[in-house]
């Protein structure tokens, strides 16, 4: 009886020791959230991507309204049979430029112009997702450590009533089916203690790689602090989001592509000037020509073909995008909502009413009114339910990231009025 008595009491301290048990990372090296972001956020390949894709329809467009180069010829004439090149009679220099028609360049130009716009939105975009991930991966490994911690709490608490269990079944006090039950679970809660440990060094590997920077058992994570949502005015107008901006963008250099092409049939301007020394004296002119555009029917009607299929894609792919993002941010923000109020009523009700059914059970147990398997269930019951939450906070991170990503502005849209 005296030793049953002492295992009670050892029982209770290692249960009070558990309900206090020190997050995972302790040190002094502290990790925020803002100053993850700001770490990861210069360096992440798909910003480096974005940037390096901007650069490249800077260059489209100084390439949309350049003329071709201009070609310089000399020509000596009558020269006498037998003398060399210099011996020349009549000598024509001359450079000439071939430009397209002033409305085709315009065009070209505006088209190219108005890829660029959108290319610098995607850059915007880029930003944003990569905050987004950066954000999910730091909420992930903040997470993991306090799922590690609760885990390993309920390790130590099954395995004391698996073992109390089996004392009892000795004794005559417990069935062998309580007995196994008890097993079974604390072997269940044993490998879920792996899984939670394996999650939390995946979560770590990931943002370490996002930040460049090691996380280990040093660093302390700073508990982020979860936006405040926008209002539904100010958050999800459908125009002015920057994924439809950059689609509305890349239509608008498509058409006019089109109307580029529909202009095809306008001749080319050759401006050429020269000047001419015949036996001493020289002379100086200029000419201008006009290409004919004989081969319009052929040339031109396979440009315009072109430009109007590509129109017609663009616009499609336009009207996806505005649907995928109607569905996309009406599933984020009903989500959202529900994993909310999943977390007002962990807040409310579930977590105060498991704290208050341990806490009663630990004073029933110092008066001899509940035995210790009762009390460890208790606080098994407990940790399970900060686990739930635990989950519930990660989902509701989740979902406001994703609407933070889809209702990301760009400040490159402000343009996007002049183009109309």
């Amino acid at each position: 009886m005296e030793k049953i008595i002492i295992s009670a009491r050892r029982a209770l301290l290692v249960i009070s020791a558990l309900a206090f048990w020190p997050d995972v990372s302790l040190a002094n090296d502290l990790l925020s959230l803002e100053k993850a972001i700001e770490l990861g956020l210069p360096n992440h390949p798909r910003l480096q991507a974005a940037k390096g894709n901007l650069d490249a329809n800077r260059g489209d467009f100084w390439e949309a309204v350049s003329p071709e180069n201009p070609v310089l010829s000399v020509e000596n004439e009558q020269i006498p049979k037998g003398l060399g090149f210099s011996h020349y009679q009549q000598q024509n220099i001359g450079i000439s430029q071939t430009l397209d028609f002033p409305l085709v360049t315009y065009f070209r130009g505006r088209s190219a112009n108005l890829s660029t716009q959108a290319t610098r939105i995607s850059l915007d975009l880029a930003k944003a997702e990569v905050k987004g991930e950066i954000t999910v991966a730091y909420v992930d490994l903040w997470i993991s450590s306090k799922r590690v911690n609760l885990f390993d709490s309920l390790a130590v608490t099954a395995e004391r009533l698996a073992y109390a269990a089996r004392r009892r079944q000795a004794v005559g006090d417990a069935t062998a089916i309580e007995s196994d039950r008890l097993v079974v679970q604390s072997e269940q809660i044993a490998r879920d203690q792996e899984q939670a440990h394996l999650e939390f060094r995946l979560a770590g590997i990931t943002l370490g790689q996002l930040i460049n920077r090691e996380i280990d058992s040093e660093t302390q994570l700073i508990d982020p602090i979860m936006p405040k949502m926008k209002t539904q005015q100010e958050a999800y107008s459908e125009n002015s989001v920057a994924i439809n901006q950059r689609a509305s963008l890349f239509g608008k250099a498509t058409k006019m592509q089109y109307h580029a092409a529909k202009l095809s049939w306008l001749p080319q301007i050759e401006l050429r000037l020269f000047k001419q020394d015949i036996t001493g004296e020289r002379f100086w002119g200029g000419e201008i020509g006009l290409s004919v555009p004989l081969w319009f029917p052929f040339g031109g009607r396979a440009n315009l073909l072109k430009a109007k299929g590509a129109l017609a894609q663009v616009e499609a792919e336009q009207e996806l995008t505005r649907r995928e993002w109607n569905l996309s941010i009406t599933e984020a923000q009903e989500s959202y909502e529900i994993a909310t109020r999943r977390l007002r009523s962990f807040e409310e009700i579930s977590l105060p009413a498991s704290r208050r059914a341990y806490n009663a059970s630990v004073r029933s147990y110092e008066v001899g009114e509940l035995g210790v398997s009762d009390l460890l269930s208790s606080f098994l019951q407990e940790r399970t339910v900060e686990i739930d939450y635990l989950s519930a906070l990660g989902e509701a991170w989740r979902w406001k990231t994703r609407i933070e990503i889809l209702t990301a502005k760009s400040e490159a849209s402000q343009g996007i009025s002049r183009f109309k």
